[in-house]
């Protein structure tokens, strides 16, 4: 059996150039070393999102790499200026501050690529990652030769993580890049990511976007079938769109084998998959583990971990990963929320309440948000204000898209079952996103999963016999 003895992170490259606009590519070439270096066999990278913490930072190697718990820190700087580009790059040894390796590359700036991949190689033979005796082989990873296209697809993915209306501006920007490259895979994961969120977050109506994000996610894994990416984002469908479990969990693992530390299929595996359709709880608890072992300073694993651990009931742990997800990123929608979440299932009713009109504020009133607080005040004992959140979600919902699933969780809290029920069946007839959260164990649909008749909403969803 092979032990993993080295680990490293890549901490995100400095832009020397005049231009602040090349701040994405900088940071691009960061990430793709941390991707190719996420798929050889017995070295731990750290994820992108701990990785770029310290971006900025003047801190200690030793501290950072004590943060991170690795034993190699990668830094460099690109410089970029017209077609030529210059890349430094430093393999630190975290205990002593020693430089291990150091190189400088000058190259024109379609040699970037290469140039990725040689820093990748070059690090595995300085720590000597070997595998059954043998010195383990980099793998390039599938990618446009286009630097623009390149480009384009860096500045998409890096709006992309922002989440929220910056999703729509990455989609403009991902298309340009196919217009230059129309075999870019990275670019059509990006635009099916892109829609995809727009799907389970139920910013507009999903059946106008779903067959976008299907269309993108084919074409990723045609023209990338060996990009995480490619089996993450048609995961995503599988298991949101078309409740096809199987066919979910073989894609999610196939991505895991590419690169074990990428966060979004680890998570969606542990939490989404494992937790929410199979409630699997110790075995979605071991991959969310993982997953903030690769990403500890990541608010998205720390929250995450945070929701499995609550539905597991394991209380007090929950509400500690919660809080840490919000010390990481205080504005981050999703965190703000869950420690919401954590808080309601310890009762701290009060506490809930303020949180959740923080996310309310952050997130435009969005109305995950909206159902959470009429769960809340229901539990809380003040039905009237928890009938008034539901009244205001009904009339959004006559304006604007709001899932089913929502509002048959907030129906069922104030004991309306016939609504709720009526509202889980149009859920279904729409395949909407939510109800696969919904489904067997997240904490707010418990009043829902009571309900006579609830049996049948499984058996549509192919849950139960």
């Amino acid at each position: 059996m092979n032990t993993i003895t080295h680990s490293i992170a890549v901490l995100p490259f400095t832009n020397m150039s005049n231009d602040p606009e090349q701040e994405y590519f900088s940071d691009g070439i960061s990430e793709e070393i941390i991707n190719t270096l996420g798929q050889v066999a017995n070295l731990k990278v750290t994820g992108r999102t701990s990785s770029f913490t310290f971006k900025g930072k003047n801190e200690d190697m030793r501290s950072i790499g004590e943060k991170l718990n690795v034993n190699t820190l990668l830094e460099g700087s690109v410089r970029s200026s017209g077609n030529r580009v210059r890349i430094t790059a430093q393999l630190i040894d975290v205990q002593n501050g020693y430089y291990l390796w150091s190189e400088k590359y000058d190259r024109v700036l379609n040699d970037v690529f290469e140039v990725q991949d040689e820093i990748a190689k070059k690090i595995v033979e300085m720590l000597q990652i070997t595998l059954d005796g043998k010195l383990v082989e980099t793998k390039s990873r599938e990618q446009t030769q286009n630097v623009e296209a390149y480009q384009l697809y860096l500045k998409g993915r890096s709006l992309i993580y922002k989440r929220g209306k910056f999703v729509f501006e990455a989609i403009p920007l991902f298309e340009k890049a196919l217009a230059i490259d129309p075999a870019y895979a990275l670019a059509y994961a990006g635009l099916a990511d892109a829609y995809s969120i727009i799907c389970y977050y139920g910013l507009l109506n999903p059946k106008d976007i779903w067959p976008k994000a299907i269309e993108n996610a084919k074409q990723a894994l045609q023209f990338g079938p060996d990009l995480a990416e490619s089996l993450n984002c048609n995961a995503v469908i599988s298991l949101t769109h078309e409740w096809n479990w199987d066919k979910a969990r073989k894609q999610f693992l196939q991505a895991l084998e590419l690169n074990p530390g990428y966060e979004q299929a680890r998570i969606w595996y542990g939490l989404y998959y494992l937790q929410y359709v199979c409630a699997m709880h110790n075995e979605a608890i071991h991959n969310m583990r993982l997953a903030l072992d690769t990403h500890p300073l990541s608010h998205y694993s720390n929250s995450t971990l945070a929701i499995s651990l609550l539905v597991a009931g394991q209380i007090n742990e929950s509400i500690e990963k919660a809080k840490k997800g919000v010390e990481l990123e205080p504005d981050a929608y999703f965190a703000v929320g869950v420690l919401a979440l954590a808080y309601e299932g310890n009762n701290q009713f009060e506490e809930a309440e303020k949180l959740l009109e923080k996310a309310l504020i952050i997130s435009n009133y969005h109305s995950w948000a909206l159902c959470m607080r009429v769960v809340v005040y229901t539990q809380w004992g003040k039905k009237e204000k928890a009938i008034e959140d539901y009244q205001e979600l009904l009339s959004k919902s006559a304006k604007q898209y709001i899932q089913p699933t929502i509002l048959a969780i907030a129906a069922a809290a104030i004991g309306y079952d016939g609504e709720a029920i009526k509202f889980a069946h149009q859920a279904c007839d729409e395949h909407d996103p939510f109800m696969v959260f919904a489904c067997k164990c997240f904490p707010n649909s418990k009043a829902l999963r009571k309900i006579d008749g609830y049996d049948e909403i499984l058996k549509r969803m192919n849950l139960i016999d």
